[in-house]
């Protein structure tokens, strides 16, 4: 029996629990669903693997009082960056290496004690982060208890997939995925981690594997026998050096796929003992490197803002501007998401101004500024927010939600 095995049913059990008492439309019998439901019990048993969100779990959410600030063991520090192959050739000096996504999320500790979780610890400043043990609870997708004794300590990154985010945001009220997830781990009600998707995904084992192996792509091999989520990867050996470009290219197109939000692609050195050999600074350890794309903004010209309706009644402002070729596809339209972001990018927006686009994670289209010279502008050129719903004619009216504004239609 595999942690994927596991996975499968705990989600099928859960869309089955979701149908019979949300939807009124049962998809399982509950002969079906106890059968299926003791066999799970029998493969966490089995396995010793049990997930946050198993249906054989209740973990119920608490509200904190405050969040506790913690001293890492050993710190959490992040990785230098460069924008070149040629760059991560040179940083390898012939030495194997294991490439990864880099995960564009919150880096997060999980510290197990006999197979047990016992503390999830934020990244913060690499010296000090908070305790998000709770919150962590109400993952998609973390272990509660692993088979593995002793202490076990393994590094990754909290997020909310790309797909879970659009579903989360249909109504545009967060800026994106990253800052949803840290303003999620922050709030003291750990009961909207739930409702808000977000799942974690390992990216270094740092204490508890096998000193014998001094792998770090099967030290995380064996992370993902244990049932958690491993980053997608793949070995890089030095004599693939000149095919870094196609590894990064895998990586990105691995994470569009897979609706994994991310800003570049990690390389750290496959011998642990030699990458933990060189030490770090007081900013980045130097086992490891990360390419990031440099973003190439686009200059063009903003031809007008439309307002679509979502799901409740929120109307979502969307920039309408001449189409330019943007990393690797024409674009003519960019979500400006809400009326606050409206504001922060453009100001001022008016038929005629020029702008940059880019690609956010190189996939969506994103206004990264608008040219702020307005005082030239006939009036009849501003684009102003529209006091009717351009749907159904009613009064529309600004309002503030999660810290920001949104245009509402009141019909």
């Amino acid at each position: 029996m595999t942690k994927d095995d596991i996975s499968k049913r705990v989600e099928e059990l859960n869309i089955a629990s979701e149908a019979y008492y949300n939807s009124g439309n049962p998809i399982m019998t509950d002969a079906e669903f106890d059968s299926k439901l003791n066999e799970l019990k029998e493969w966490e048993e089995e396995t010793g693997i049990v997930l946050s969100n198993s249906p054989t779990q209740n973990v119920g959410s608490v509200v904190l009082k405050d969040i506790k600030k913690i001293t890492h063991k050993t710190p959490m520090l992040s990785l230098d960056k460069c924008h070149s192959t040629e760059e991560i050739e040179k940083f390898a000096v012939k030495h194997n290496l294991v490439a990864s996504i880099k995960l564009d999320g919150i880096s997060c500790r999980l510290i197990y004690k006999d197979g047990s979780l016992v503390r999830a610890e934020s990244r913060g400043n690499g010296t000090v982060g908070n305790d998000i043990t709770e919150a962590v609870k109400q993952f998609k997708n973390v272990p509660l208890h692993i088979n593995k004794e002793g202490t076990y300590v393994i590094d990754g990154e909290a997020l909310i997939k790309l797909d879970d985010f659009e579903e989360v945001n249909a109504n545009s009220e967060f800026k994106n995925s990253r800052n949803l997830a840290a303003g999620t781990l922050s709030s003291l009600d750990t009961s909207v981690v739930k409702n808000r998707k977000l799942s974690w995904y390992a990216w270094e084992v740092v204490d508890g594997y096998k000193k014998e192996v001094n792998s770090f792509y099967l030290n995380l091999v064996e992370a993902n026998a244990l049932g958690f989520d491993v980053v997608p990867m793949c070995d890089v050996s030095a004599s693939e050096f000149s095919n870094l470009q196609k590894v990064i290219d895998s990586m990105l197109k691995v994470a569009e796929e897979k609706f994994l939000p991310q800003d570049g692609v990690v390389f750290k050195f496959d011998d642990v003992k030699y990458g933990k050999s060189l030490g770090n600074t007081s900013h980045h350890f130097r086992n490891g490197i990360a390419w990031k794309a440099t973003n190439n903004d686009v200059i063009t010209t903003l031809k007008d803002i439309e307002f679509t309706m979502g799901k409740t009644g929120t109307l979502t402002p969307t920039a309408v501007f001449d189409s330019v070729w943007c990393d690797g596809s024409n674009v003519e339209r960019a979500s400006l998401h809400n009326i606050s972001m409206m504001n922060e990018v453009l100001r001022q927006p008016y038929r005629g101004q020029e702008i940059a686009i880019y690609k956010a994670n190189l996939i969506i289209p994103q206004v990264r500024w608008g040219d702020k010279c307005v005082d030239r502008i006939s009036h009849d050129n501003i684009i102003s927010i529209p006091n009717k719903c351009p749907i159904c004619g009613g009064d529309t009216k600004v309002v503030k939600e999660n810290d920001s504004e949104v245009l509402i239609c009141t019909n």
